[in-house]
């Protein structure tokens, strides 16, 4: 399943808005925690910015700390599970269940798993499975 066309509209409005349409590639980070934590492009953008992302550059999200802060910004934590309990080993033929949203890795890219469905560009490819995190919602501070 291709990326939400809401979320394509919000990228092409903040890029065009922003005067980033020539140099910003390599965003797929962006879309991914997007779609993960329910927020808009421009939010996941500032919140990626604001964690040391370049526009332009990609990010690595893999790393411990940047996901556990990212997560917990939008009251939400990731939990990995192990590649054992996943279905299919690319991002063709995964299988996870639809009650929760999933980062995958894969190498050199991100995509999420939202209702089951792989929301990425890559949804028809055979990209194996590095590492995969289910997003779960966190009770908000009082």
């Amino acid at each position: 399943m291709p990326i939400p066309s809401q979320l394509i509209k919000q990228r092409k409005s903040y890029l065009r808005k922003n005067k980033l349409t020539k140099i910003e590639k390599l965003d797929c980070t962006v879309v991914a925690y997007a779609i993960v934590t329910g927020i808009s492009y421009a939010e996941a953008h500032d919140a990626l910015r604001r964690a040391g992302r370049r526009n332009g550059h990609g990010f690595w999200l893999q790393h411990p700390e940047n996901l556990d802060k990212l997560m917990r910004e939008q009251n939400c934590k990731a939990v990995e599970i192990g590649l054992h309990s996943v279905k299919g080993r690319t991002t063709k033929t995964i299988q996870l269940p639809r009650d929760h949203r999933y980062l995958v890795f894969v190498r050199s890219h991100v995509l999420a798993v939202q209702f089951g469905l792989v929301k990425d560009w890559s949804y028809k490819r055979n990209l194996r499975i590095q590492e995969v995190y289910r997003i779960e919602r966190t009770e908000e501070n009082k």
